[in-house]
């Protein structure tokens, strides 16, 4: 599938997150990531806080990758 504004070759960057709680892995798109940032006091390579949608703990980055856009 086509998608308009996007390239075939263009992929969008991911950030894979689990929950040391509950163990719930979840995948965040860097848009979101990018918007959780902002106005925030982080340091180079510091990822936001991001809340388990099963506990409300903070959910930990794992790892980045990339992926075709929706």
């Amino acid at each position: 599938m086509e998608l308009p504004f996007h390239s075939p070759e263009e992929r969008e960057e991911w950030y894979k997150f689990e929950c040391p709680k509950c163990g719930k892995k979840d995948e965040v798109p860097g848009f979101v990531i990018d918007e959780f940032a902002m106005g925030k006091d982080l340091k180079e390579g510091e990822m936001p806080g991001v809340a388990c949608p099963e506990c409300n703990a903070e959910m930990k980055f794992r790892y980045t990758f990339k992926k075709e856009p929706y």
